[in-house]
């Protein structure tokens, strides 16, 4: 007998494969990362390589983004023409927020974003041409967050501006945490 196979789930299989590549040969403990993976299920230590925003960080979403959508590798990105950089562009910073709201997840400064329990690929596959709505929302603070007795009377604007202005203060103290639960030897 024949197996019935899903056009989608052969679809995000090759995506993922063509996303993650350079993820997994530049950090072969990452051997897991398929299809079904979400930002929730990476590591502490990759969120906060991606989260810190360097050069070799933005590479590799623009790798994962020009991958998913077969455009190449992320080394290239700065090569291509300029409407196909533009349309990267949104998706690129839409994946880099979800990111630094996991990051504030993690911190328990904020609840999940809408957008987190969608896999990566999904995530990168869905934003491309359109945004969802669900990656327009900012993850709803809690009372952990440093600024939380800010937030609460605000308007929705005013709360987005609140949680992206402590996002360095964010990345610095996930940093202390990683550090601290890193065994010394």
């Amino acid at each position: 007998m024949s197996q019935t196979i899903s056009l989608q789930n052969h679809k995000l299989k090759k995506a993922a494969l063509r996303g993650f590549r350079e993820w997994k040969r530049l950090l072969p403990s990452l051997s897991y990362l398929d299809e079904t993976t979400r930002l929730m299920d990476l590591p502490d230590e990759l969120i906060l390589f991606f989260c810190e925003d360097t050069p070799k960080s933005r590479v590799l979403i623009y790798d994962l983004l020009m991958g998913i959508y077969g455009l190449g590798s992320g080394y290239e990105f700065e090569s291509l023409p300029p409407d196909t950089v533009s349309a990267l562009l949104d998706p690129f910073f839409l994946i880099t927020d979800q990111i630094r709201f996991d990051c504030l997840r993690r911190l328990n400064w904020a609840r999940s974003s809408p957008a987190a329990e969608k896999p990566i690929i999904e995530l990168v596959l869905d934003i491309r041409g359109r945004i969802p709505p669900e990656f327009l929302e900012i993850p709803q603070a809690t009372p952990q967050h440093p600024a939380y007795h800010l937030l609460k009377p605000n308007s929705l604007m005013d709360q987005a501006v609140l949680i992206r202005r402590l996002l360095p203060e964010a990345v610095s103290q996930f940093r202390e945490k990683i550090s601290a639960e890193i065994p010394r030897g």
